[in-house]
């Protein structure tokens, strides 16, 4: 399932970390929404699928910022993402809006 997958690409992110030095931060990825969702990470544009994992390395400080609002708005919020950890895209249960999404770190 979804969740299996994600633990595989969480364990390769940790043999990633492992192998890169000189500042590099590494973070895992998952898109557990319905819809595709671009992102940027310390300014390099990414996309990433409905249903999909990703890993992105950067040398910057790992401040990630999405659009929370799926719909042709943009409405964006931004963190500052963990070295080496892992996190999912999945709708905001906070919010009466039904096409919020957050991102939520994955223990």
């Amino acid at each position: 399932g979804l969740w299996a997958d994600f633990g595989v690409v969480e364990e390769l992110t940790e043999q990633v970390a492992e192998t890169i030095s000189g500042g590099s931060e590494v973070f895992s990825i998952l898109n557990n929404t319905n819809a595709d969702i671009i992102y940027t990470l310390d300014g390099t544009s990414f996309g990433i699928r409905s249903g999909d994992g990703i890993t992105n390395v950067t040398t910057g400080s790992g401040t990630i910022t999405f659009d929370y609002d799926i719909r042709p708005t943009i409405a964006n919020k931004s963190y500052n993402l963990s070295d080496g950890s892992s996190y999912v895209f999945e709708p905001n249960q906070d919010t009466a809006n039904p096409y919020d999404i957050d991102l939520y770190k994955f223990a």
